[in-house]
């Protein structure tokens, strides 16, 4: 509802409703006057009628009586003059056994009239008579179609009844009669009613003005006119109105007043707090900590930009949804989350720790939300994407590693290489003596085969120790990894393994190693022939992905795998298991993959098979190269 100006409520203003409404009541109780007043007036003229038919009756039923005592002489007298009576329709008298003896159309005297009516009258008790119940009244219609009121009275004579006079009057008199009080009734009714209405306008503006003042202020008000005044005066209810009105009025102004103040003071609060919530929103934003939050319900009530990225969920419609509809059931975070704060149990919902998703390493830690009360409210969940950082530290470990076995390696090179020189040396000169025989002749050729192995051993500690300088250039790793390939199918074809190549056109050529790198994929190739021992295959395929930019090269055989807990070992240095060897392998091929800031993986199943995963970064100065064809 809107007012301007005029007292409005729905589609009609008060004035009319007031008017319609009151109209309507007094037209329905003038209604219902003139409605009684008419059957009043009905009433009262058709008892008179009946009071006047009924004493006309009985003085005509004296008048035959005494003409039938003289010998029915008298009778057209009677009838005679009953007729010549204005008013009297007819006057019939019929004696005891239904014939008409008299009335005032002679043509009907000496015919039979039978009618219950008369049966009744001539049954009449002569107790009845005499209190005066006799009469017996009736309408009927004459000849022209006009009602006639009609009287039946049985006529007594000597305690007997002898017959029965019927009495029509006409009825045209009292109709006029009637109708014509019907009209003053309205008359009277319709003045009545349109003094009444007069009245109604009259007293219906006279209410609906000064409130129509009223609302009119109380828009002007409600549209900002504190100032305006009400001019309404008066000592009735609505002047009082009024004052009151006024005085809320300039109470409103007051606290108008004072509210601007407090909400300019809200407003700079409210700017202050959306700026503190901006800044920390770009904080938590900024950070490389992922941060989601859930209430007791498990629903999501915040998550940074970098929880969004790490958990791949949209930008916008995650916050407020259930954790356990955004995520499968063996998502980290549904099995971290899951725990309901307690009272008093703050360190219990604690955790902390690393969970490897989708071959990335995250940092998590979980912990509860309490609110100002120290009620429950949810738990938070702050994880990070640290795969390269534990690469990192793992490098950095194989570095202390390396460090430590570089000088490991130059304490055992100067401890064992000297004398061992001397020992070879001896033994090659015995060798040279033809004098000794066949069983020293053995022996001393023992000494040399051992001290040369031993001499290997220790080139190659010292290599993985300290490696040769790198010779690093931009190279099309399929090319690389082809060379490889080309050496190991000699010792493949001889084991009867096929080595299947399924090479990615388009990548980007790489800024690496070529020959320690193709060394590094010789190695897995020559390792993955031993594992097979026999017949098999082996597949090398390799793929690149734009985002982030890496190179995956997978080396996949069909030997009898590597139980699932020395996995973990194979890249430890000196550790084997095969006879003969050193242990020295698969650690200087991680060397190589490292020193290339790449990544090594191995999967493997017993009596599958296993395969390594290598994945080396592309530089985004690197332009790509021109796409080949597959090779199979």
């Amino acid at each position: 509802m809107k007012t301007s100006g005029k007292l409005i409520t729905g589609r009609f203003g008060l004035q009319t409703r007031m008017i319609v409404s009151l109209v309507l009541l007094l037209s329905l109780l003038m209604i219902l006057i003139t409605l009684m007043e008419i059957r009043r007036e009905r009433t009262s003229i058709s008892e008179q009628m009946r009071k006047d038919g009924i004493a006309l009756a009985k003085a005509y039923a004296l008048g035959v009586e005494n003409a039938l005592l003289l010998g029915k002489a008298g009778l057209s007298r009677v009838t005679g003059e009953a007729g010549r009576t204005k008013g009297i329709e007819f006057l019939q008298i019929v004696d005891t056994a239904g014939t008409v003896i008299g009335h005032t159309d002679i043509t009907r005297i000496g015919t039979t009239f039978a009618d219950p009516l008369f049966l009744r009258a001539r049954r009449t008790p002569i107790t009845a008579l005499e209190q005066g119940k006799t009469p017996i009244l009736r309408m009927r219609k004459n000849l022209r179609g006009e009602d006639i009121f009609c009287v039946i009275m049985p006529l007594v004579m000597l305690g007997s009844v002898n017959g029965v006079l019927e009495l029509g009057l006409e009825t045209t008199g009292i109709t006029r009669a009637i109708e014509r009080t019907n009209r003053q009734v309205l008359f009277i009714a319709v003045a009545a009613l349109g003094f009444g209405i007069l009245f109604i306008l009259i007293f219906a503006r006279s209410i609906v003005k000064p409130i129509r003042h009223l609302a009119d202020a109380a828009g002007k008000i409600a549209a900002g006119e504190l100032d305006h005044s009400i001019a309404v005066q008066g000592n009735d209810e609505i002047g009082h109105l009024a004052a009151s009105f006024g005085f809320m009025t300039q109470k409103l102004r007051e606290n108008m007043g004072a509210l601007r103040t407090t909400n300019e003071a809200l407003q700079a609060q409210v700017v202050t707090i959306e700026n503190l919530q901006a800044y920390i929103e770009n904080i938590l934003n900024s950070i490389t900590t992922g941060i989601l939050t859930v209430d007791p319900d498990r629903r999501i009530t915040y998550c940074n930009r970098t929880g969004k990225s790490i958990l791949r969920l949209e930008t916008a419609g995650c916050i407020g949804k259930k954790i356990d509809d955004l995520f499968p059931p063996d998502h980290f975070l549904r099995s971290a989350l899951t725990v309901t704060p307690q009272d008093g149990a703050d360190t219990a919902n604690i955790t902390a720790g690393d969970v490897t998703v989708a071959g990335r390493t995250i940092s998590l830690n979980t912990d509860a939300l309490y609110d100002q009360h120290g009620q429950a409210a949810g738990r938070l969940a702050a994880f990070e994407d640290v795969t390269e950082l534990r690469q990192l530290q793992k490098r950095t470990q194989h570095t202390d590693t390396m460090t430590l076995m570089g000088r490991l390696a130059a304490g055992i090179a100067h401890e064992v290489r000297n004398p061992l020189g001397a020992v070879k040396t001896c033994a090659q000169f015995l060798e040279k003596n033809s004098g000794l025989d066949e069983k020293n002749r053995h022996f001393i050729e023992l000494i040399l085969r051992e001290s040369n192995r031993m001499e290997g051993l220790i080139s190659r500690l010292l290599n993985y120790a300290r490696p040769d300088e790198r010779d690093v250039q931009y190279a099309d790793i399929n090319a690389v990894i082809d060379n490889a390939v080309e050496l190991a199918a000699l010792k493949a074809n001889q084991a009867d393994v096929k080595i299947g190549k399924h090479y990615a056109s388009g990548i980007p050529g790489l800024f690496i190693d070529e020959k320690r790198l193709s060394q590094a994929l010789l190695n897995l190739l020559l390792n993955a022939v031993d594992a097979i021992g026999g017949s098999g295959t082996i597949s090398v395929a390799t793929s690149f992905a734009a985002e982030p930019r890496m190179v995956r090269i997978v080396i996949h055989d069909t030997g009898a795998g590597i139980p699932k807990e020395l996995q973990e070992k194979i890249f430890d240095p000196f550790f084997t298991t095969r006879s003969g060897g050193t242990g020295l392998g698969l650690a200087i091929v991680q060397q190589i993959i490292f020193e290339h800031n790449g990544t090594i993986a191995v999967e493997s199943l017993t009596g599958e098979g296993t395969a390594f995963t290598i994945q080396l970064p592309v530089s985004h100065r690197v332009r790509m190269t021109a796409p080949e064809q597959m090779l199979t």
